[in-house]
């Protein structure tokens, strides 16, 4: 369990790659990090991004088989945060709770990077602004060569909610063909 934990980013882990050298002897190493049944990421708060996990930068892999997130608070993205080339894939557990002033309350996906969701469950979640469920922030100013991919085969996404009247997307914002997602959310 990890619980009731702050930081300006990453309330609860700030998961990124390693390194070892410099200059010329730079070299980085992949991160893997799976999260099972049993794991509990709870009530953690980050004022800036992601009271939960905060996934950045490329080689690094998340896989979420089973747990809970949950009730974590922050600007954007409560739950998950995945950026700068990073990955998660979500193939089983809860989403669950989380609350945000900004976008992305169960998960925020942005700067090129890569997420997909073969299971599982994204409920409960709310934003102030956008995608209560999920939001997809996709910008060309980052200086990425690549566009990132969201990957949507199973799972469910029930109740989430932006709370500003006559806003954007309870559910998924910026996620292509959102008419074809299992969605049951609140307008």
């Amino acid at each position: 369990t990890i619980k009731g934990n702050k930081a300006n980013e990453g309330g609860a882990m700030h998961i990124n790659r390693t390194s070892s050298g410099s200059g010329d002897t730079l070299k980085y190493y992949p991160s893997v990090v799976n999260i099972n049944d049993g794991a509990l990421i709870t009530a953690n708060e980050a004022p800036s991004n992601c009271g939960g996990i905060l996934i950045a930068n490329k080689e690094v892999v998340v896989t979420m088989n089973g747990g809970e997130i949950s009730k974590n608070k922050s600007k954007n993205g409560a739950g998950v945060m995945i950026w700068a080339d990073a990955t998660f894939v979500l193939k089983g557990g809860k989403i669950t709770g989380h609350k945000v002033t900004g976008n992305g309350g169960g998960i925020y996906t942005r700067a090129y990077s890569d997420s997909a969701i073969y299971g599982g469950l994204i409920s409960g979640n709310q934003a102030k602004l956008s995608g209560g469920g999920v939001y997809e922030w996709k910008s060309t100013k980052c200086g990425y060569d690549r566009e990132h991919v969201q990957t949507w085969i199973d799972g469910e996404m029930v109740q989430n909610a932006v709370y500003r009247e006559g806003w954007l997307a309870n559910g998924v914002y910026g996620m292509e063909k959102v008419e074809d997602l299992p969605l049951e959310n609140a307008a």
